[in-house]
């Protein structure tokens, strides 16, 4: 059995982790640790988890604690002042923050700090599964991806591959609350956020460098916040400079993903929506072409594909698993 410890446990990204690990039959969660210090036992944040069953403790990075594979789901900007110690240990590393995706300039402008060990972003394979499954067979350190940046990277990856690439690509993205994490914020309290819709964040997004990586372009990106729990509709436009139709757009799509288990490319009449994939690892995505534009609309459980699903997906693809193992939850509907 694969030894998992989770940094960040009483969050929802962490609980998620919990939860997906205790259902996955070749990992054993053996180590908690919470920021929380005035939080001992489990059972008090969350009463599902039986009382005395997890210990929360406190995280030292410079202890190399006896087990495998350790998830940090920790706020942006923390993980980067503890790698230096983190890496002379020997469990690998699943990074759900932000602080090993992008390059040192692109995080301090972003982030607003300096980064603490910028010499190790290097060693860090992005956790995009579908696209750098081979790098990842072989990683020690894995950098998962931002949700928003899933949703869009796969939406527009194979189109990011044909002759031009994505040509004046613009982004509107609806997220549920739940992306804006458990710590609590005016514009995330239930007055603020029912009946309510709210653009923010456009295009200085900090998920924004991660689309431009990847896809090798600019992006305007736009996202919103809607009054649901969790969830991603990303729609995204593109000019059609080949002139494709329909139907050459949709076979590039579907031979980019036709061996994929957790992407999902539907037809141009089917319907696209958040509750197809809550509660899920899986992507769909729609191609279409209309007024010879591109549109692709891309949906995904923010807290499961965005996050601690694709986390799963990783550590499954590092140690040489099946990549739907712990991951083949049926979608929560309605």
């Amino acid at each position: 059995m694969i030894k998992a410890g989770i940094v960040g446990v009483t969050g929802y990204t962490g609980i998620e982790l919990f939860r997906l690990l205790n259902q996955h039959s070749e990992v054993n969660v053996t180590h908690c640790f919470s920021r929380n210090k005035s939080i001992s036992d489990f059972n008090d944040v969350y009463p599902f988890v039986e009382s005395g069953s997890v210990e929360l403790m406190s995280f030292d990075p410079s202890i190399d604690y006896p087990i495998d594979v350790l998830f940090l789901a920790t706020p942006h900007a923390q993980s980067h002042n503890w790698m230096k110690d983190l890496v002379n240990h020997k469990y690998k590393i699943i990074d759900l923050s932000a602080d090993f995706r992008i390059p040192e300039l692109s995080f301090n402008t972003f982030y607003g700090c300096d980064h603490g060990y910028p010499e190790g972003i290097g060693k860090f394979v992005r956790g995009f599964s579908e696209i750098y499954r081979e790098q990842l067979k072989n990683a020690d350190y894995c950098a998962n991806p931002g949700c928003f940046s899933t949703s869009v990277v796969l939406g527009a990856y194979p189109l990011s591959k044909t002759e031009t690439g994505c040509v004046n690509m613009l982004v509107d993205a609806k997220s549920g609350v739940s992306g804006k994490g458990k710590k609590v914020d005016e514009s995330s309290l239930y007055c603020e956020v029912n009946e309510s819709t709210m653009a923010y964040g456009t295009f200085c997004h900090r998920h924004t460098p991660e689309m431009e990586l990847e896809l090798n372009c600019p992006v305007l990106f736009s996202p919103h916040l809607v009054p649901m729990n969790r969830g991603i509709l990303a729609s995204i436009y593109c000019d059609n400079p080949l002139g494709m139709t329909q139907d050459e757009l949709s076979d590039i799509y579907e031979d980019t993903y036709k061996d994929e288990s957790f992407v999902r490319v539907v037809g141009p009449e089917s319907p696209i929506k958040t509750h197809y994939v809550t509660g899920t690892n899986n992507c769909f995505i729609k191609p279409m072409i209309i007024k010879n534009k591109i549109v692709i609309f891309s949906v995904l459980d923010n807290v499961i594909k965005g996050a601690s699903g694709q986390a799963i997906q990783n550590m499954n693809i590092m140690y040489g698993l099946n990549e739907t193992l712990g991951l083949s939850q049926l979608p929560i509907f309605p």
